[in-house]
């Protein structure tokens, strides 16, 4: 599958489920625990030429402090596509716009709707009986959502909700949505995680050849399909595992370290 070690390679990570053991607790999610294994091996590979990216569907502003101390990584791709930043420098970013912003709120807050809004800076919510504090700044009105974003965007939009009917075709008229179970993402139409790899490819100068994906859930399922080699922990679903080239052993055990140690260490 790699013809080449000594070639740089693009390797792009999922964090929840595949570069970290997915966090049950949305309140915790800037303090994951990533194996040491995959620390080894990623700093390894970027020793070698290697370039390595977060391509996660958070907002920057919920990038775990991990990603700056424990793990150094040449960027982040953030908010499923819709944000690029690489070698520290924002290459594309392309929020949600205030007017649909607003009609969203207006929808939520008249149906009693939760959910959250996630940005650079900020993470907001509303609706959710549960406090998120301190991560999270929850508002109660459409002037307070504004407020707390101060000079932010918002990038993405989690919803803690059945998706369908009225709310789903509200949301799907501007954005493009992810739906599993209940709840569902949503971001600018034309953004996902594959047309962010592909901006970043081109930016670093490294082709389509030459890129390694790894993911867990169905919002990877783009990326997976584009990347030349893509891989699946072992706690993906099966529909994520069968369309990979690869399945490694799970998110817990280290099965990016694993993965990037077989195909390039």
């Amino acid at each position: 599958m790699i013809t080449d070690k000594t070639k740089p390679h693009a390797i792009f990570l999922d964090i929840d489920g595949t570069l970290a053991a997915f966090a049950k607790d949305i309140r915790t999610i800037r303090d994951d625990i990533i194996p040491e294994r995959n620390k080894k091996a990623i700093k390894a590979a970027r020793e070698k030429g290697h370039k390595v990216f977060i391509n996660t569907g958070r907002g920057y502003a919920a990038l775990s402090k991990a990603f700056f101390e424990d793990v150094k990584v040449d960027g982040f791709i953030t908010a499923l596509g819709s944000y690029i930043e690489v070698d520290g420098k924002v290459i594309f970013d392309n929020p949600i716009p205030k007017n649909i912003l607003d009609e969203l709120f207006d929808f939520i807050s008249e149906n009693n709707l939760p959910c959250r809004f996630q940005g650079k800076k900020t993470l907001i919510y509303y609706g959710i009986e549960r406090s998120l504090e301190p991560l999270w700044t929850k508002v109660n009105t459409k002037e307070e959502l504004h407020k707390a974003l101060g000079d932010d965007d918002v990038s993405k939009i989690t919803i803690d909700h059945s998706l369908d009917g009225k709310y789903l075709e509200l949301v799907s008229k501007n954005l493009h949505c992810y739906v599993s179970q209940k709840s569902g993402e949503a971001v600018i139409k034309g953004c996902n995680k594959a047309q962010a790899m592909f901006k970043v490819l081109s930016h670093i100068g490294i082709p389509q050849e030459r890129s390694i994906a790894m993911g867990d859930s169905i919002n990877d399922a783009e990326i997976l399909q584009s990347a030349h080699i893509s891989i699946a922990t072992e706690n993906a679903s099966d529909e994520v595992k069968k369309m990979c080239d690869m399945v490694t052993v799970s998110d817990i055990e280290g099965g990016v370290g694993k993965a990037i140690e077989d195909l390039l260490l």
